[in-house]
């Protein structure tokens, strides 16, 4: 699923909304900027209380029209939508799918093998003891390899 991109706007009006939102829920009145005495504590029974409430939330939509749909939408139904393998649906905390990480390693050692400028001999000496019939087999020995000669190549941490 494609959507719109949420803009800066879009996400300085969330940020506005969520701490408008967040205030409510601690009970606290939402302050706008510059605004001074205001009431410590929302009312929700107060109707002066509830229009400001309103207002506020009101003056996000108009900061960055459309914005609920780009950043709420896109992050619920695009995001968290889990064929599209964006985040890692088995993780507590937001982070990349696996398959997505597995392209990154992958475009790491094509750009290693690249910029080596020939497949290195380390590869293929490793490879030679490698024994699988299996195409599977023999690319993730390839894949070990590769991470190996990689390693090999870089800068000790103690350096």
């Amino acid at each position: 699923m494609k959507m719109a991109k949420a803009s800066k706007q879009d996400i300085d009006a969330a940020g506005d909304a969520m701490s408008i939102l967040i205030a409510i829920d601690r009970g606290d009145y939402p302050k706008a900027e510059g605004q001074e005495n205001v009431p410590d504590w929302f009312d929700e029974d107060d109707p002066e209380h509830l229009r400001r409430f309103y207002d506020a939330m009101k003056a996000t939509l108009d900061a960055g029209p459309g914005w609920p749909g780009r950043v709420i939408g896109g992050m619920c139904y695009v995001i968290l939508y889990e064929k599209n393998e964006i985040i890692d649906h088995d993780s507590d905390v937001i982070e990349l799918h696996p398959r997505l990480v597995a392209m990154e390693k992958d475009a790491e050692r094509y750009r290693w093998l690249r910029d080596t400028g020939s497949f290195p001999a380390a590869v293929w000496e490793a490879l030679e003891g490698f024994g699988s019939d299996t195409s599977e087999g023999y690319g993730k020995g390839m894949d070990e390899a590769i991470d190996a000669a990689m390693a090999a190549t870089q800068p000790s941490k103690e350096e």
